[in-house]
């Protein structure tokens, strides 16, 4: 059991903005000056090891939310898995990126975004080879169809966010983002306006109000927080502690993580196998369950963001 807790074109549903009066603290039903946090679990269906540590963070741990890559091998599982936790709150990592060097995916739709692939038909291994290489119209044809097959497979997707950023972190590509929040009726991943401004691309939050689609207030990113990146495993729980202690009264913030159990499987795929699995520890310590009671931190997952996103496009 789940614990509780490219360009605006034509065909753009545009909805009165979701922004006008109360916080979003308050919207969902808090407090003014509470805590919000949703602790969501990325890279869900990259391989078994990440599905078997985001079950147990979902069912025992404290995450509120996980996102899954449409592309890769291991999403039967996650579909097999949701069957028998349909109240589990499962989001799109809307996938663009294949990073690692002896593992890798293509698009759903194949060879046909021919923009999307390298030579070897996977996807581009960064964001700057994707950004020199893609055609728009395909990325966004090929995560809409990510959202397609998620809806189709019984997913019931509650938001949108994307791997390593290759839509977010481009002023040019951000508005193919929002625009399927808003054809799909999804919250994203927002960060704060501050770290937009960092990124050149100041006001950007202001699109997606206008567009009606929510997000968090704050995203945990380098540099929005005071916290010392942890260096070895063993500094981690130390960092999501000073992170737990610094978040902002009367605003929601999203704390993403990528858990995964140590063993062959991740270890073959990735060298931030020891990290994943700190993460995944963290995750499900009764340590850090206690801590976020201490501070009177409020958890909660997207279902009931796009719960609120839809009740304000019905107007």
């Amino acid at each position: 059991m789940l614990r509780p807790a490219l360009l605006l074109t034509v065909g753009v549903l545009i909805v009165p903005s979701a922004g006008l009066g109360a916080s979003l603290v308050e919207r969902l039903g808090f407090s003014p000056n509470d805590r919000v946090l949703i602790v969501n679990c990325d890279d869900f269906g990259m391989c078994h090891a990440h599905n078997q540590a985001t079950f147990e963070a979902l069912t025992r741990g404290v995450a509120t939310s996980a996102t899954v890559m449409m592309p890769c091998p291991w999403v039967t599982e996650v579909v097999q898995w949701k069957k028998a936790h349909p109240e589990a709150d499962i989001g799109i990592h809307l996938t663009l990126t294949a990073e690692w060097d002896n593992y890798n995916w293509r698009p759903v739709l194949g060879l046909s975004v021919p923009s999307l692939v390298d030579p070897d038909g996977n996807m581009w291994d960064d964001n700057l080879a994707l950004w020199r290489h893609a055609d728009p119209e395909e990325i966004y044809r090929e995560c809409r169809a990510q959202i397609e097959l998620a809806i189709r497979l019984g997913l019931d997707p509650t938001h949108l966010d994307n791997h390593m950023g290759s839509l977010q972190l481009n002023p040019n590509l951000a508005g193919i983002y929002a625009r399927l929040g808003a054809e799909f009726n999804l919250p994203v991943r927002l960060a704060s306006e501050k770290l937009y401004a960092a990124f050149g691309a100041a006001g950007h939050r202001k699109v997606y109000e206008d567009l009606g689609v929510l997000g968090p207030d704050v995203l945990v990113y380098p540099g929005e927080f005071a916290c010392k990146e942890p260096k070895s495993p063993q500094e981690v729980p130390a960092y999501y502690e000073c992170i737990l202690r610094a978040l902002k009264p009367g605003t929601v913030t999203e704390l993403y993580l990528h858990p995964a159990l140590d063993g062959p499987e991740l270890r073959s795929i990735t060298g931030s196998y020891l990290r994943r699995h700190a993460d995944y520890e963290w995750l499900v310590s009764e340590r850090t369950r206690a801590l976020i009671d201490e501070l009177g931190i409020k958890l909660v997952g997207y279902r009931a963001i796009r719960d609120l996103q839809r009740q304000a496009a019905q107007g």
